[in-house]
């Protein structure tokens, strides 16, 4: 089965802010993107199961691409919890509340949040519950720290190392699923 990835367009926020879980506005560029984001799709039709986190920002880009089709949400295709850094500029938060996260952001939650290993365990049962659903051809619109999580359960990429693959706004990743073994490739 074939798996795509897709990472939401640009969201309309200040530079430097965590949004994480918030649900923001797209930019005003969204259709051009989405469009750029239609063509790395398969043109024939094929049968897709469509999931998407219930954020606007992803259900928005899901709805443009596939018009006509019902999708699934997900509360666990959501982004990281940020807790109380929701909606705050990074700069903004207290370099002492922030420095304990950014030393261990793999087993320390930021504050009413969650931690990175919390996350991993979120994504790992929606993805092993998508993949286990059907043998149809995936679409997933969800965000780059999903994106990324996903790819370090595939591909055993170290925790701690999974925030050096850079995911840009409208991303799209497709993997290939068979016989238990992944191949990924960025389109």
């Amino acid at each position: 089965m074939d798996i795509y990835l897709i990472r939401h367009t640009s969201v309309d926020v200040p530079k430097g802010l965590c949004y994480g879980q918030s649900d923001v506005s797209l930019a005003k560029t969204f259709e051009e993107e989405a469009k750029v984001i239609q063509k790395k799709l398969p043109s024939t039709q094929v049968d897709f199961d469509l999931h998407s986190s219930p954020l606007s920002r992803c259900t928005h880009l899901m709805e443009f691409l596939f018009p006509e089709k019902a999708f699934q949400t997900d509360k666990r295709w959501m982004e990281m919890n940020f807790g109380d850094w929701e909606m705050k500029l990074w700069n903004d938060i207290p370099e002492e509340e922030s420095q304990p996260w950014m030393q261990d952001f793999v087993n320390v939650p930021t504050p009413n949040g969650e931690s990175f290993s919390q996350m991993i365990a979120r994504v790992k049962t929606v993805w092993e519950t998508t993949l286990e659903q059907t043998t149809n051809h995936k679409v997933i619109v969800c965000h780059g720290g999903l994106l990324r999580t996903i790819l370090h359960l595939i591909l055993e990429i170290p925790a701690q190392k999974v925030f050096a693959v850079d995911i840009d706004y409208g991303a799209v990743i497709k993997i290939q699923y068979q016989y238990g073994f992944f191949k990924v490739k960025f389109l």
